[in-house]
């Protein structure tokens, strides 16, 4: 499966606006548990 740069990069910024959205809202457990939730799914993301 190719994803070009650009979709990456929306991937991304929009992965860092949940987070820091979850941060801003919630509290940092539940910010840190959206970015643990998240992870594996960049890692299969980003290399492709």
């Amino acid at each position: 499966m190719y994803i070009d740069l650009r979709e990456k990069v929306v991937a991304l910024l929009v992965g860092v606006m949940f987070v820091v959205g979850a941060l801003a809202l919630f509290s940092w457990a539940v910010a840190f548990f959206v970015f643990l939730v998240m992870v594996p799914f960049y890692v299969k993301i980003l290399p492709a």
